[in-house]
């Protein structure tokens, strides 16, 4: 190990996303917050900072980098569109009962298979592709190169509200119901898109519903609140609804329907 980086606002942990007191090295990140084999001598935990696909495709943990360069000469819809024709209908329909979804829900979200791992696009508001993680047990990896962006369906439609969640597997869910629905990366990822995407419209923010962890904050519903700020003066109105459950997807899995919904917003 050559040099240790602290975290920033800029750079948050890849594995627990928080902005202070984990560190980056060259090969690995020592977590103070998420448990590993590995013990380090700080009290914290190892954790791989990447690894490399048999293909020779480099991926890593955490939130994508947004970094231009890196994104030089990768065709981003060609590759989505090579992982989409890899799908084969039994175990989209397996991914989807795992899930809690709809086949229909994950083939708009242009759910693909590189041969590993199923994948799943993340686009800017002009619906391109700038990124795109990979889904494995029990970690999810970008690709490397990618850049933060939303899970966007492909038939996002104009009608109100506009409802915003967290990650890809809610967006599905709440596509299901047939309302506008857009996905984060993460609790506190793409906010300049999503004002973007919101301006002039009424929307409804979703966000996990997380327990109080270890240091008395509720990541969810805070990087909600946050996004709710920023959304001031931009969107056309504002409101939060917080699942009575775990996420939008298990709300889903318990019976909500697009009427409840509707109701409660």
């Amino acid at each position: 190990m050559k040099d240790w980086t602290r975290v920033t606002k800029r750079r948050p942990c890849p594995v627990c996303n928080q902005d202070h007191w984990c560190t980056i090295g060259d090969t690995v990140i020592c977590c103070m917050r998420v448990e590993s084999s590995r013990r380090c001598s700080n009290g914290g935990w190892l954790h791989p900072l990447g690894s490399s696909s048999p293909g020779g495709v480099a991926y890593h943990q955490g939130p994508a980098r947004p970094t231009r360069q890196r994104s030089v000469g990768i065709n981003w819809g060609a590759l989505v569109e090579l992982y989409v024709k890899a799908v084969q209908p039994k175990p989209l329909a397996q991914l989807a009962a795992l899930l809690g979804v709809t086949v229909p829900a994950l083939r708009a979200l242009d759910i693909g298979w590189d041969g590993e791992a199923w994948c799943m696009p993340e686009r800017r508001p002009d619906r391109q592709v700038c990124g795109i993680k990979r889904r494995t047990s029990p970690q999810k990896l970008y690709v490397n190169g990618s850049a933060p962006g939303l899970y966007i369906p492909r038939d996002l439609n104009g009608s109100e509200p506009l409802f915003v969640c967290e990650g890809g597997s809610d967006t599905a869910a709440l596509w299901g119901l047939g309302v506008s629905v857009i996905g984060r990366p993460n609790c506190n990822g793409g906010t300049r898109y999503v004002c973007e995407m919101a301006r002039g419209r009424r929307v409804v923010l979703v966000p996990d519903n997380d327990p109080v962890n270890q240091f008395g904050h509720r990541p969810g519903q805070e990087g909600a609140a946050t996004l709710s700020k920023a959304l001031r003066g931009i969107a056309a109105s504002v409101k939060t609804v917080i699942p009575p459950v775990k996420d939008s997807r298990e709300w889903v899995r318990a019976g909500l329907t697009r009427e409840e919904l509707l109701r409660l917003v």
